[in-house]
């Protein structure tokens, strides 16, 4: 459905619902419905949990939760605190953190051997235990698991090869170090994002440095890979990236060198299991002669739900119905001649991670 308003869109991209009304922020998103489906966490490595992430309440269709999300938006520090240095050797006394960490660690300790089985405090307790032994068993995995210098550079601020997003940079460590951690973060969903591409004005100064930082030689998404062939090349092969975006650009360019707001769009996908090359016509003739008519858009020809769909029954090959994430895909909404292309790009991402 066509839409340019910001804020609905990404609830409907979220959503993975072209339905979903401007006011849905409260609901479930397909990635949380589709770990649900699959019993798996999605991890979450953006600063923020995106509404991909939510999954379904189990009572209130209006409602969501999020017991299925970890959230790793920086996983060399995950867990609880724990401030661990030799006091002997240490300026401990004036570390404020340090022997608050240590008191509060002692202190639920200490609770936890003369509380009662059955407290209604009990549950405070026993969360903490499992948040600090989820912390160190994650902290200790990582502790044999360095860092890349090569995905150092992306977010270090005297690298030559800084990203100019920074934060991207992090993302793509984290998401490295979500690879090394898959089992014990019991994931198969990573949630990333790179925001701020609404181009209205001199559209080519801002997006060729994003572009780059995402798709460029020795950046984001190719370091990433690169280093996982090296230092972790069975979970590289499994590990698929779909980026999309809630709407696309106008074809022709406004008077201050950007573009407005459009309809159509792209989503591109990869990975080693990914049957690549292009799907569809990226510059048919009939838009190349459009590109000077104000206003002008994109016509999308496949509604993306359906591209949801096809990567969701692969990451459940045999056992999983799309309509669990999407219920239009039941109701049988048409995609035009699209499913044929739908099914061989995706017939290779048998057991993957996505992202």
């Amino acid at each position: 459905m066509k839409n340019r308003d910001h804020a609905h869109s990404e609830i409907r991209l979220e959503r993975g619902d072209p339905t979903a009304g401007a006011n849905d922020t409260g609901l479930s998103g397909w990635g949380g419905r589709l770990v649900k489906n699959c019993g798996t966490n999605v991890c979450s490595v953006s600063g923020s949990v995106r509404q991909f992430c939510f999954g379904p309440h189990g009572t209130n269709p209006d409602d969501h939760d999020n017991s299925d999300v970890v959230d790793g938006n920086d996983t060399r520090n995950m867990g609880l605190y724990e401030y661990e240095t030799d006091i002997s050797t240490n300026n401990w006394r004036w570390n404020t953190r340090g022997n608050i960490s240590r008191a509060l660690t002692s202190y639920y300790a200490a609770k936890a051997q003369e509380m009662s089985e059955d407290s209604p405090l009990r549950q405070i307790i026993q969360h903490e235990q499992s948040v600090r032994t989820f912390g160190r068993l994650v902290n200790q995995r990582l502790e044999s698991v360095p860092v890349p210098q090569a995905i150092n550079d992306l977010y270090n601020s005297s690298s030559d090869n800084e990203l100019s997003r920074t934060s991207f940079g992090r993302q793509i460590r984290n998401v490295y170090d979500v690879m090394a951690c898959e089992d014990l973060l019991q994931t198969n969903v990573i949630s990333a994002d790179y925001s701020g591409w609404d181009h209205h004005r001199y559209m080519m100064d801002s997006i060729e440095p994003q572009m780059e930082d995402i798709f460029g030689n020795g950046k984001g998404l190719h370091t990433l890979f690169d280093e996982l062939r090296t230092n972790q090349a069975a979970k590289a092969s499994r590990l698929s990236v779909l980026v999309y975006g809630e709407f696309g650009r106008q074809l022709a360019a406004n008077g201050d060198y950007g573009t407005d707001h459009g309809v159509g769009n792209y989503a591109i996908m990869l990975g080693d299991r990914v049957n690549g090359g292009v799907y569809g016509d990226i510059f048919p003739t009939s838009e190349i002669a459009k590109f000077e008519e104000s206003g002008a858009d994109i016509v999308g020809l496949t509604s993306y739900e359906h591209i949801i769909a096809r990567i969701c029954e692969q990451l459940k090959t045999g056992r999983f119905h799309p309509e669990a994430v999407h219920h239009r895909i039941a109701k049988g909404a048409s995609d035009g001649s699209s499913r044929g292309w739908l099914r061989n790009i995706c017939r290779h991402l048998d057991n993957p991670m996505a992202e």
